[in-house]
């Protein structure tokens, strides 16, 4: 049976495989980005959301990709496509779009797993595969990228000097 404490250490030490660089990389293309879309469908999906939520708490401009209240995408703005198996079709799909309008295009997905053809502008490889017995269908890549994104925004928000009053100001009040 799988614990909740070896998903949430293995879902740890995946996040923290992730090179310092990577992290800088992503949030230099946040900050210089004009608006920032994030992609995911499934799972993969709800944890593009939480990431949009944050970012908008930060006053970044950003939106869920195919959404219709998103705005229509173009030079310099950056998608973040998260998939763990870089095949998701509507995650592909996505990207050429984003691609074609002038985005540039960061991908979290796992180790091997990033598409090659086109290679994406910034390639974040999660270690995901195996590791936690009964972890199945993607859960471990879901989760670790989940805290991973988390812990960006905590950085994104100390390197803008925010304080956790700061992002409340900007959370939701009509929920």
């Amino acid at each position: 049976m799988i614990e909740a404490s070896q998903l949430a250490e293995a879902a740890g030490r995946a996040a923290a495989q992730l090179p310092e660089e990577a992290s800088a990389s992503l949030l230099d293309a946040i900050e210089s980005a004009r608006r920032v879309f994030v992609a995911g469908a499934g799972r993969s999906g709800l944890v593009a959301r939480a990431f949009v939520i944050r970012l908008a708490q930060m006053g970044v401009p950003c939106a869920v990709a195919g959404e219709p209240t998103a705005p229509r995408a173009g030079e310099g703005d950056l998608l973040v496509c998260i998939s763990r198996s870089g095949t998701t079709t509507t995650v592909l799909a996505l990207a050429d779009i984003g691609r074609s309008a002038g985005c540039r295009v960061a991908w979290l997905g796992s180790v091997g797993k990033v598409p090659t053809e086109p290679a994406p502008d910034l390639t974040l490889e999660l270690p995901t595969t195996g590791g936690v017995p009964g972890a199945w269908l993607g859960t471990l890549f879901e989760t670790a990228a989940w805290l991973w994104l988390d812990a960006l925004v905590g950085r994104m928000a100390q390197r803008r000097g925010l304080t956790e009053e700061d992002l409340r100001a900007g959370h939701a009040n009509l929920e």
